[in-house]
């Protein structure tokens, strides 16, 4: 019994580990036990090929994976790669130095001396469980820098309390301020302010509600929204609740928190965005799902008006969407882009489609299609205007009846050039990431860093923060 035990053990990780490839490779052995040590015999593979749906720009190459050395056994296998061109002619992606810390769920914020600021996150703690094999993942504490002139992270004296899926918004006054998050399966209260200054944390005053997975947005008048957020959750997204439809408002000046207007509907996994006319767009996330359970995310959107205090309904997305991203674009429209649909089995769940926000008419309308659909992905502005959608959970093919509740982090990456209206893929990363940070350093150069390179549902075993970064730069 302990036999196979280990085997099933041993083939669920190697099987998990290998559904973060963009090729994946599908072993097919018999496992023999033989107490108290697994013979595995006649092994071999075959890839399972990753065909997204593709939009102007996208290629699907073919391309051999290599079979490795499992269980003595070597070999290549040929099959169809999903990548979008890969790294060519240019190599946009190249690798920097790692992080002092595995961390997925973090921060990364740019500071005005040049440097960027990488804070908090989930990252691995303790010795590995007997059964699973896993170290327990924990929120974490600890902060470092990246110099860009350098190419390397300098860990640095860490924030009072441990935190992942928090916010940290750039001040006027050139401090950062960290609110939120979830501890563990909680979230919590608690914010901190970073000094890049002094280079400490400092323990800011209490937000008047415990959120995590919620918005933090720098109001023309330089204060701070808080909004939304859930009550309880942290590693099994989107399986939080319920959601908060509360907001309050931080004011740098007196170091406190305010309450203000609360949200029309209840949400996390939102995005709020600063627009032109100064109001915050907020658009989807999820209200709440008991675990394990299925359900769909929000299409409704509303406005907040920093004026009146209050928060109004506006018009509603096409696409319902969780864990997506929001980009204003120079035009003064709003990006939507991917997102999370349900974490049902359903064919499609992962969104691949993308719409514009217009505050002159209140209204979202559809642009094209992402090439590859992805939720916990990052969206960063480019200085010619075009946004670099970054990695994300895509939906796994491999596991049938899991269907959404199991995603894997992708390489891929894809511009969107707001001129025609269409995405087109871009270099890939060296390695598939969810969860991580995009940061567009000052030099037109943007630092990827952290994330998941398994998978982002930890209650089906996906989750693998990494510490490595990577540099994305034109050719």
């Amino acid at each position: 019994m302990a036999g196979w035990l280990r085997a099933t053990v041993i083939l669920y990780r190697i099987r998990r580990k290998l559904n973060s490839w963009d090729a994946r490779v599908v072993l097919r052995c018999v496992v023999i036990p033989v107490f108290p040590v697994v013979v595995a015999i006649n092994c071999g593979c075959g890839v399972k090929g990753v065909n997204p749906q593709l939009s102007s720009g996208g290629a699907v190459s073919s391309g051999n994976v290599s079979g490795g050395n499992l269980f003595g056994h070597s070999g290549t296998c040929t099959g169809t790669s999903g990548d979008s061109g890969g790294n060519g002619a240019g190599h946009a992606f190249t690798s920097t130095g790692s992080m002092a810390e595995m961390r997925a769920l973090h921060t990364a914020t740019l500071l005005a001396n040049g440097k960027v600021l990488v804070a908090g996150g989930d990252g691995y703690n303790g010795k590995p469980d007997l059964i699973s094999g896993e170290a327990p993942l924990a929120a974490n504490a600890s902060a470092e820098l990246y110099d860009p002139a350098t190419g390397s992270f300098t860990e640095i004296a860490g924030m009072d309390s441990p935190r992942f899926r928090q916010t940290a918004t750039p001040l006027s006054n050139g401090k950062v301020l960290l609110t939120g998050g979830f501890s563990g399966f909680g979230p919590q209260a608690t914010a901190d302010l970073y000094d890049s200054v002094t280079g400490s944390f400092l323990a800011a005053n209490n937000m008047g509600t415990a959120r995590g997975a919620h918005t933090a947005t720098v109001l023309p008048n330089g204060t701070v929204l808080i909004a939304g957020g859930a009550t309880y959750g942290g590693f099994e997204f989107p399986e939080f609740g319920p959601g908060i439809a509360s907001a309050e408002v931080y004011d740098p000046a007196t170091n406190s928190f305010a309450p203000t207007g609360g949200m029309e509907t209840a949400r996390y996994a939102h995005t709020a965005t600063l627009l032109p006319n100064g109001k915050v767009l907020v658009t989807g996330g999820f209200s709440g799902l008991d675990a394990q359970s299925s359900g769909n995310a929000l299409t409704t959107a509303e406005l907040y008006d920093p004026a009146t205090g209050a928060f109004t309904p506006t018009g509603s997305m096409a696409t319902a969407r969780g864990g997506h991203t929001a980009t204003l674009l120079s035009n003064g429209k709003v990006l939507v882009a991917g997102g999370l649909i349900n974490i049902s089995s359903a064919a499609v769940c992962v969104a691949s489609s993308a719409e514009l926000y217009d505050p002159a008419t209140g209204s979202f309308a559809p642009t094209g299609d992402i090439g590859a659909a992805r939720e916990e992905h990052t969206a960063t502005q480019m200085p010619d205007g075009k946004v670099l959608l970054i990695g994300g959970n895509t939906s796994s093919d491999a596991l049938g009846s899991y269907g959404c509740q199991y995603c894997r982090a992708q390489e891929s990456t894809e511009f969107y050039d707001p001129v025609t209206g269409t995405f087109s893929f871009a270099d890939s990363m060296t390695a598939p990431r969810s969860g991580h940070t995009a940061t567009l350093l000052s030099d037109g150069r943007v630092l990827v860093a952290g994330g998941d390179d398994a998978g982002g549902r930890r209650d089906t075993g996906g989750s693998d923060p990494v510490s490595s970064a990577e540099i994305f730069k034109l050719p």
